[in-house]
């Protein structure tokens, strides 16, 4: 994920220069729930998953001392079916799914209804959160160093600040 921002777990950007691998990562789990914690300096950065019958529940946190230089992105990536179609809550209507058409949507902190779906699973996404589609992991033996169209993912992510509380994600499967 080092040289593929978009599908890392966190970005780490202090005083200009960024960071894509932690200094540390620890993996717990209990019950249902599972917690990754990498740690980057004096910053805990974790995610929490937990999942239920036909629910998940995806938390992003930061713990440490904010700085006026420090940014923070907290993202994971969800498959999408080529030839579906992908609603989200400013567009009803959706468009499908084509690994060769570029989508990018937004939902500012303002916005009551941030959702986006297909015919099988919603996500509600958090305040200031963006999709990205299609995102082609890395791959260092191709040509162009990407995957091919058969394995673009849509890319989640969200800016974070250190807080007690979680940034929540919400995916319903039906």
């Amino acid at each position: 994920s080092k040289h593929h921002p978009q599908v890392c777990t966190f970005e780490y950007w202090l005083q200009g220069s960024v960071r894509f691998q932690a200094d540390r990562i620890s993996l717990s789990s209990r019950g249902n729930t599972s917690m990754l914690t990498a740690r980057y300096g004096n910053h805990m950065c974790e995610l929490r998953v937990s999942m239920s019958d036909n629910n998940a529940e995806i938390g992003f946190r930061v713990r440490g001392k904010q700085t006026e230089s420090l940014c923070i992105r907290g993202g994971f990536t969800m498959q999408l079916k080529p030839g579906g179609r992908l609603k989200w809550s400013t567009n009803r209507k959706g468009t499908v799914i084509d690994p060769l058409s570029r989508l990018f949507v937004e939902w500012s902190g303002r916005d009551e209804e941030r959702t986006v779906s297909t015919g099988s699973w919603t996500l509600a996404m958090a305040p200031g959160s963006s999709l990205e589609w299609p995102v082609y992991p890395f791959n260092p033996y191709a040509i162009n160093d990407s995957a091919p169209p058969e394995q673009a993912v849509a890319a989640v992510s969200v800016p974070l600040k250190p807080s007690r509380s979680f940034t929540r994600f919400f995916l319903t499967v039906r």
